[in-house]
């Protein structure tokens, strides 16, 4: 096995870096707020202005950061493989009371519905819009395209290191995986666990990755030493959820740790990760998904090598 600092290894690693790039979504939802002392149920709203019902709205804005591998950048298009839940925005979200059943019959607080949406690459020589061209929630599966012209081809240098076999890989071996946790470019190593039976993971890692480095390309060394193997791509880090109060976000008032605040209080959920605890997909399910919308990409005009 190769030392982890050896030039060679290093030299694999540099090529894995040349292919993963940062991405970042930002969706704008405006939120319709209901009167509390007679709230409607989704039966009631559905189909209908929400401005005509509401008391009050607002607009906000959520981004997300994440990484995604290039697998392609040629005949007009570039194409890129990272996580569905990284580049989805659900169109409407509704808000049901505590306690309500979310059914048509369930009490709504308020509703957010997206009017925007924007994603971007981000490269060393320079931003691209791209769209999503195949996404399967399911398998928690995207591709992402950005279309070019003849003069304004991106620089994105799709991964050379071949396709390996995930059913190799055994308990405790070693994985590197390369991506932009919080837009730092980062290398970090974990070990193996093979102990998921899941439809969108396969396996676990036990190194630890941030916001960000969602889609992260995965490399094992192959066991004849001939060089690095693509296995797989960082899906998410294990969480859980925390609830805490926060204040309304456009108050005017000052805040003084040592004053008591009157103004209107809000609940927000925030994200704990669970550090150590890495989900991948493997490389065996990335194959089949390809291979099962090639029919999608040609409609499309794309062509993607086989893996």
């Amino acid at each position: 096995m190769s030392a982890a600092g050896s030039d060679f290894l290093r030299n694999q690693l540099n090529r894995g870096m040349e292919s993963v790039i940062r991405i970042q979504i930002t969706a704008g939802y405006r939120t319709f707020q209901f009167d509390l002392d007679d709230l409607p149920t989704r039966a009631e709203l559905e189909g209908t202005d929400f401005s005509e019902r509401a008391l009050d709205t607002m607009l906000d804005h959520n981004s997300r950061a994440g990484s995604a591998l290039v697998l392609s950048n040629r005949r007009g298009n570039s194409v890129l493989l990272t996580p569905s839940h990284v580049v989805s925005y659900p169109d409407t979200v509704w808000h049901f009371t505590e306690g309500s059943v979310r059914t048509p019959q369930g009490r709504v607080e308020a509703v957010s519905v997206r009017e925007s949406i924007s994603r971007f690459i981000i490269g060393s020589h320079g931003i691209y819009e791209f769209e999503v061209g195949v996404n399967d929630p399911d398998q928690d599966l995207a591709l992402m395209i950005k279309r070019w012209g003849s003069n304004d081809r991106p620089e994105l240098t799709p991964l050379q290191i071949e396709a390996g076999n995930y059913e190799a890989l055994e308990w405790s071996d070693q994985v590197y995986a390369i991506g932009y946790p919080l837009g730092v470019g980062m290398i970090t190593r974990g070990m193996v666990s093979k102990s998921i039976h899941s439809p969108r993971r396969s396996f676990v890692f036990d190194a630890s990755i941030n916001r960000g480095f969602s889609g992260g390309a995965i490399f094992a060394e192959r066991s004849d030493g001939s060089g690095l193997e693509w296995v797989g791509m960082v899906l998410s880090a294990s969480a859980s959820h925390e609830e805490y109060l926060v204040p309304e976000r456009d108050s005017d008032m000052e805040f003084h740790p040592d004053l008591e605040y009157r103004g209107a209080v809000f609940v927000e959920r925030k994200q704990r990760i669970n550090y150590g605890i890495t989900y991948a997909v493997g490389i065996d399910q990335i194959r089949e998904f390809i291979n099962n919308h090639r029919d999608i990409l040609s409609e499309q005009e794309i062509r993607l090598p086989e893996l």
